[in-house]
């Protein structure tokens, strides 16, 4: 739990810092003690939702995930932090395990929403399935997003022209091979600007093979004790 709160911190920082960011810059931080800082204090509304059924090769799963918004936010179009969880063993919907990250994005202003995974894991459990399914369930959350920013009722809260498109961060965790990499690369190809990517003890950082110029910040976090992360 400790290292997603510093992590929720480090987020906020960089979403909004994102823009001015020197290209291929690279810092490394001590460990430290860092102390919770809020630019905002907005009043937050939070939906666990579920869209409907969904297909990836012929099987069926549920669209859903946890969104949060700020209330009466002094922005007319919100920035997106969207949380891609990896797989953990024995562990269920880990993306509402997220919504005290969505819920602390939206309180200093931005829309969170942290999507399920899990049918990346089950359709097919092997690392190169993953690696083609994420990408294509964050793609129909995406999709989703849209269809709210113009004028439909997806998520039973109003927005409306409140979605900016142009400042997109994804916090992803323990997510397998290069499936962040690809979706970020795929989703530019289609004009969603992904400006920032924040990788928790990510187990591959081959970004180098991928053509995501578009990105100006790639920051990794890793924690102590994760089995998931290899020397």
């Amino acid at each position: 739990m400790r290292k997603f709160i510093i992590t929720s911190i480090i987020f906020i920082t960089i979403l909004v810092s994102a823009c001015s960011i020197k290209e291929n810059s690279i810092e490394t931080l001590e460990p430290t003690e860092i102390k919770q800082k809020s630019s905002e204090n907005y009043e937050v509304e939070t939906i666990d939702f579920n869209i409907g059924e969904r297909n990836i090769d012929d099987i069926d799963y549920t669209l859903k995930g946890v969104i949060s918004i700020p209330k009466q936010s002094k922005q007319k179009k919100l920035k997106v932090a969207i949380i891609v969880p990896g797989y953990y063993k024995d562990t269920k919907r880990q993306d509402k395990g997220f919504k005290y990250l969505t819920e602390y994005i939206a309180k200093n202003g931005y829309l969170g929403i942290s999507i399920d995974t899990d049918p990346a894991y089950y359709l097919g459990h092997t690392v190169d399935k993953e690696y083609e399914n994420i990408p294509k369930i964050f793609d129909e959350h995406i999709k989703m997003l849209k269809e709210a920013n113009e004028g439909h009722n997806i998520y039973n809260i109003d927005l409306e022209n409140k979605i900016d498109f142009k400042h997109i961060a994804v916090i992803s965790s323990a997510v397998s091979k290069e499936a962040i990499f690809k979706l970020t690369k795929d989703q530019s190809e289609k004009g969603v600007n992904i400006l920032t990517l924040l990788l928790i003890n990510p187990t591959n950082n081959k970004y180098n093979d991928f053509n995501i110029d578009n990105v100006k910040n790639i920051s990794i976090l890793i924690s102590e004790l994760d089995e998931e992360v290899i020397d």
